[in-house]
């Protein structure tokens, strides 16, 4: 495994300097928080992660859950790397994605002992995990999935530092910004500037407000 894994999905606009560089995301260094409006490019940038995944690495060091509320990433079901895909047509699916990842975070914490997954020798690195929801808001505006609220809260605190990356979209705070604190990397595309502040902090609104990601 290498010890970054980069992901270039898309540019910033940058007119005051009149410049667009490459916007990258590294997945072994923060968890990622995608906020944007309908139709703004969300599952989109989902897909664009999951293609530079399936360029960059291969089975032996990479796998990928998916839990699809929008059902705009069916397509990606049979991909190489994609080791489970679930919509929320039934519960039980949202349940045995839970069960299998924190299965993995055990198994991976085992392996790793005191080390983080970053500091342990390749040759000693359980496969690197890329946990997906898109629209998270679904997730926790149901009251069927309270259950794994928790589970997921632990995924998102403990996961990056043992091999598991979380990467979700959303399309409001609500009921979301108590998971915000283990996002490193958050992004927003078309968002009501109002809701800025809420992601980012009050110091970071008026920089972010001018400026957007095209894919």
């Amino acid at each position: 495994m290498p010890s970054q894994i980069i992901c270039t999905v898309g540019t910033y606009d940058m007119p005051v300097i009149q410049q667009q560089p490459p916007f990258k995301i590294d997945l072994l260094k923060s968890n990622i928080a995608l906020f944007g409006s309908s139709m703004s490019g969300k599952t989109n940038f989902l897909k664009l992660i999951i293609n530079n995944l399936h360029k960059k690495l291969n089975e032996e060091n990479e796998r990928i859950f998916i839990l699809d509320f929008s059902g705009g990433l069916l397509e990606y079901k049979q991909m190489p790397l994609v080791a489970a895909y679930f919509d929320n047509s039934n519960e039980e699916y949202v349940k045995r994605v839970f069960k299998i990842l924190e299965t993995i975070l055990k198994d991976n914490i085992k392996m790793l002992g005191s080390k983080s997954y970053s500091a342990t020798p390749a040759e000693a690195q359980p496969v690197h995990t890329t946990f997906i929801i898109d629209n998270l808001n679904s997730f926790v505006d149901e009251s069927r999935y309270a259950a794994y609220h928790d589970k997921f809260g632990r995924l998102c605190r403990e996961g990056r530092s043992r091999g598991i990356s979380i990467v979700f979209t959303a399309s409001d705070t609500k009921g979301v910004s108590r998971f915000l604190l283990s996002f490193e990397q958050k992004i927003a595309l078309n968002f009501p500037s109002d809701k800025y502040a809420e992601i980012f902090g009050e110091k970071a609104e008026k920089v972010i407000v001018g400026m957007s990601v095209f894919f």
